[in-house]
């Protein structure tokens, strides 16, 4: 995708049938007005109940940008949307979904003006998740 994603905050493990909490963020560097990344449970037997995405973009948006988030189930088919935002620079989410082991979210910014133009350079966009981690 369009950059490198910082790797998620390691969480300990835990034995089968227990939950732990998730809190893990990732960030990653817009190029020509778009980022993605890819996060999902990364251990055997590990699933993510989401309870709250947070996202946000580094200072110094430029005021004609909409930033806009689609956050996918596994890949970017509109079928696979989750949830979506056009005020990317600072949104919240309360959400209720799970990934199983195995799952991803697909997260893409765009950064565009009013007539779809890449807009701002060397913008961070940022997404926390938090929710449980169940073994």
């Amino acid at each position: 995708m369009f950059g490198s994603a910082n790797p998620p905050q390691y969480t300990p493990r835990a034995a089968a049938g227990k939950t732990v909490p998730l809190q893990t963020a990732q960030s990653v560097q817009f190029v020509s007005g778009y980022a993605s990344l890819i996060i999902g449970p990364s251990r055997a037997g590990q699933s993510w109940h989401v309870t709250r995405l947070v996202t946000s973009i580094s200072p110094g948006v430029p005021l004609n940008a909409i930033p806009e988030l689609l956050v996918y189930r596994n890949s970017a088919l509109p079928s696979n949307l989750i949830d979506s935002t056009y005020d990317a620079g600072q949104a919240t989410s309360e959400t209720d979904f799970t990934l199983l082991e195995g799952e991803t979210l697909v997260c893409q910014w765009s950064l565009l003006d009013s007539n779809g133009d890449p807009v701002g350079a060397n913008q961070i966009a940022t997404i926390v998740i938090t929710g449980e981690i169940n073994y």
